[in-house]
C-alpha cells in the first residue's frame, strides 16, 4: 500500500508526521505526548527486549531508554520513511512480508530474549495501521510461542545433550575436517521423494559429492549408492539406530558433540566434528584441542547440512527427499530403521494403515522445518534446488527452486575442484578424558568461588536462569541456578569417570 507521508511542524517547533492526512503525533508538543505515553505503560518484570510497533518519528525512544535502561529497545515499522529516526533504535524490523515476520523476529532475537519481551503499540498509528498492527502483534505472539517451544525442548533434552557431549569427547578416535571445493553437492534427505533421484545419482555419481542424513543411509545403501559422507545431529536415543548400517562401511560421518551414535562407530569411522559454539561442547572442543567445523543449529539435520555445505562449495546444492510436507503414506523413504521398529507394534486392531494415517495430518515439526527454509536469504536459497519427479505438484518453499531430475543434469559442474576429506588424525582418548575431568573440577571450583560459567547454568537450570534475569529481585532463582548447576557438574564428572572405567575394564 502507498502512503502519503508528510513532515510538518508542531506548535512548539518540533517535527511531526502526517500519514494520509492523519497526524501520528501531537500537533502541540509531541515530546510531552511521548513522555506521557511511556509513563503510562507498566511492566511487572525487567524485559530483555522492549518492542514498539510503528513509533513513526520515535519521540518515545528516549523515554523508553530512561524507563528500561538495561533493555534492548527495538521498533517494528510498516514504512521505511523514517530512516534517520530509525537509526537511533537498537534494532529496527521493517514489515516486508507478514508470512515471514514471526521467523524474522525469532531469528533476530532468539528464544531467551523473547522469553522476557515487552510489547508496546504507538497508539496514534492505529488510525492508519490498525490491520497491520493486529497482524504484527499476532506474529510477535507466534515468535514467542516458538520461543516457548524451543525453551521447552532445551529443558527436556539439555542434560541428555550434555551427557552425549561427554561421551563424544571420550570416544572419538579418528578425526578429520573438510576442505572447500567447487563440486556440486547432493543432499540425500529422508523424504519419500528421494527415490526419484536414485537413477540420477547412479548416472552422475562421479560428479557429485553426496551427503546423506543418517535416516537416509539405509535406503541409499540398499540401492547400491555409497554416500561420500553422512551427517547426524540428533541426540535422541533412537537416532543412533540409523547409523548401525554404516558402522561396517568405511564412510566418514559428520557428528555434533551432542549426537547419539553407536559406541563402535568412532573406532571404525572417521569423524568430522561440528560445533555450534553455543554450549559446553564449545569449551570441551577447546580443552581437548579437537579439530572441528563451525555449524549452525537448526531444527532439522537437513538445515544444518545445507548451511554447512553452502560454505564448503561454491556450486549448487541439489537435494532429494527434502519433502517437508505431510502425505498419505510414509513420511520417510524405506527402508527406515524407525519404521521397522514401529512396525513391530502393528496389530489387527491397530494396523499399519491406522498408524501411517497420522502422516496425512498437519505436522507442527514439519511446519517449523519448512519455515527455516522459507526464511533463508536469497543469497543462500538461490543455490538450493529440490529434485522431484513432478516438481509442479510440490508444496513450494519460496525462493528454493523445485525442478525435475532431467533439469538437474544442467546444474552439475563437471569441471570442479573436489571437496576433500582430509587425512584423519588420531585423538588420544585417555588424554581427552583427563582434560575433561580437570576442566569440570575447575569449573565446579569456580562456582564455589562465585565465578559462574553461564553456559553451564543454561544447561543445568535454564528456566531459573531466565527467571532470574526477568525478576532480578527474587534471589530464589539465583540460588536455584547455583545449586542445580553444581549438581549438574557433579553428574558430568560421574559420567566422564563411568565411561573411562568402562573402557578400562573392556580393554583388559
Amino acid at each position: 500500500m502507498n502512503y502519503d507521508i508528510k513532515i510538518t511542524l508542531a506548535k512548539n517547533g518540533e517535527h511531526i508526521c502526517k500519514i494520509n492526512n492523519i497526524y501520528m503525533n501531537s500537533r502541540y508538543n509531541p515530546s510531552v505526548e511521548a513522555e506521557r505515553f511511556v509513563n503510562n505503560v507498566s511492566c511487572d518484570f525487567i524485559p530483555s527486549i522492549v518492542i514498539c510497533i510503528n513509533p513513526c518519528l520515535s519521540y518515545c525512544l528516549p523515554y523508553f531508554r530512561q524507563k528500561f535502561p538495561t533493555s534492548k529497545i527495538i521498533a517494528i515499522q510498516c514504512v521505511k520513511y523514517f530512516k534517520k529516526e530509525d537509526s537511533q533504535w537498537d534494532h529496527v524490523i521493517y514489515l516486508d512480508n507478514y508470512k515471514t515476520l514471526s521467523e524474522r523476529i525469532f531469528n533476530e532475537l532468539g528464544e531467551e530474549k523473547l522469553f522476557s519481551t515487552f510489547i508496546n503499540l504507538w497508539v496514534p498509528s492505529n488510525k492508519i495501521f490498525s490491520i497491520e498492527n493486529d497482524l504484527i502483534v499476532k506474529e510477535i505472539h507466534k515468535a514467542i510461542l516458538k520461543a516457548r517451544d524451543v525453551i521447552g525442548t532445551r529443558l527436556h533434552f539439555s542434560k541428555r545433550w550434555a551427557f552425549n557431549s561427554i561421551r563424544f569427547f571420550n570416544l572419538i578416535h579418528k578425526v578429520s575436517i573438510l576442505q572447500r571445493g567447487t563440486q556440486t553437492v547432493f543432499l540425500a534427505a529422508s523424504g519419500p521423494s528421494l527415490f526419484d533421484s536414485f537413477s540420477f545419482l547412479k548416472t552422475h555419481r562421479k560428479y557429485l559429492f553426496i551427503v546423506a542424513v543418517s535416516s537416509a543411509c539405509k535406503a541409499l545403501l540398499e540401492n547400491n549408492i555409497l554416500p561420500d559422507i553422512v551427517i547426524s545431529t540428533d541426540g535422541g536415543y533412537y537416532a543412533k539406530r540409523h547409523l548401525d548400517c554404516i558402522v561396517k562401511k568405511d564412510i566418514p560421518i559428520i557428528l555434533s558433540a551432542e549426537s547419539s551414535f553407536p559406541a563402535k562407530l568412532p573406532t571404525r569411522n572417521t569423524i568430522i566434528p561440528i560445533s555450534y559454539k553455543d554450549g559446553i561442547e564449545s569449551f570441551l572442543f577447546q580443552e581437548c584441542n579437537i579439530p572441528h567445523l563451525i555449524a549452525s543449529r537448526n531444527g532439522t539435520v537437513s538445515g544444518t547440512a545445507i548451511d554447512l555445505f553452502l560454505n564448503l562449495t561454491t556450486n549448487n546444492i541439489l537435494t532429494g527427499g527434502l519433502d517437508l510436507s505431510s502425505n498419505k503414506g510414509f513420511i520417510h523413504i524405506k527402508p527406515n530403521i524407525l519404521e521397522e521398529i514401529d512396525s513391530t507394534n502393528d496389530t489387527l486392531l491397530y494396523p499399519i494403515s491406522t498408524r501411517i494415517a497420522k502422516n496425512s495430518l498437519q505436522n507442527h515439526s514439519l511446519e517449523i522445518y519448512r519455515s527455516w527454509f522459507q526464511n533463508l536469504d536469497s543469497a543462500k536459497s538461490n543455490r538450493i534446488v529440490r529434485l522431484f519427479k513432478k516438481p509442479e505438484e510440490q508444496n513450494h518453499l519460496f525462493n528454493i527452486k523445485d525442478i525435475s531430475v532431467l533439469e538437474a543434469q544442467q546444474l552439475i559442474n563437471k569441471s570442479f575442484e573436489p571437496i576433500v576429506i582430509n587425512k584423519p588424525c588420531t585423538i588420544d582418548t585417555y588424554s581427552s578424558q583427563q582434560k575433561i575431568h580437570h576442566f569440570l573440577e575447575n569449573t565446579k571450583l569456580d562456582f564455589s568461588n562465585n565465578k559462574y560459567n553461564f553456559h553451564f547454568i543454561k544447561e543445568a537450570a535454564l528456566l531459573d536462569f531466565l527467571l532470574s534475569k526477568k525478576f532480578p529481585n527474587n534471589k530464589d532463582h539465583v540460588n536455584e541456578c547455583i545449586l542445580k548447576t553444581i549438581k549438574f557438574i557433579n553428574l558430568l564428572i560421574q559420567k566422564n569417570e563411568s565411561i573411562n572405567n568402562f573402557f578400562k575394564e573392556d580393554s583388559k
